[in-house]
């Protein structure tokens, strides 16, 4: 990549080490969470390399038999796409509600929330979305889906060159087949 026009380069060496656990709790939560140390260094000394903490977790919760609550969170380095900060960390949240009416209509709603906090730029980027879907399951192979989704990114910092975000809203219908 050519940045003020000289020749960059995005590579680098990563890890993460992460010690974590799975459990289920009388049959009304189960998941897993796995805590850690991530470590990315770039081979380019003009950007910074990224370190900190790392976490990863899902949560689920059964209040009834048709009903599943899933929370999850998690945190690790990322490549957000900018191209002068080819590295950031990435932060997340998000639930979803499931809920089974019938044995073959299973309707979903969901908040996500992901945060980007860049490296070698002052730019933070937070996206949040809310969706509600629907699965018809017409047998096992075949099952269609309609899904409504609102979308907004807001963008903040200084050197954000750009606009301050965006919201969308998505809705669509499709068809999942399975061999």
């Amino acid at each position: 990549s050519l940045i003020g026009g000289v020749l960059r380069t995005r590579d680098n060496d990563g890890y993460t080490f992460q010690v974590g656990a799975n459990f289920e709790l009388q049959t009304l939560i189960s998941g897993d969470i796995a805590v850690g140390y991530l470590e990315e260094n770039k081979k380019d000394a003009a950007f910074g390399d990224v370190d900190g903490l790392s976490i990863e977790g899902n949560l689920n919760w059964y209040p009834s038999r048709l009903t599943t609550v899933t929370a999850n969170a998690g945190r690790r380095a990322a490549d957000i796409g900018i191209l002068e900060a080819p590295s950031g960390t990435q932060t997340n949240f998000g639930i979803t509600v499931a809920h089974e009416f019938r044995r073959n209509v299973i309707g979903q709603a969901f908040f996500d929330q992901t945060q980007f906090e860049t490296e070698d730029i002052d730019r933070d980027d937070e996206i949040n979305q809310f969706g509600l879907s629907a699965t018809y399951k017409l047998n096992k192979r075949a099952h269609l889906q309609a899904y409504a989704r609102y979308i907004d990114r807001e963008i903040s910092g200084l050197d954000n060159t750009g606009s301050s975000g965006y919201e969308n809203t998505v809705a669509g219908i499709g068809i999942s087949l399975f061999p």
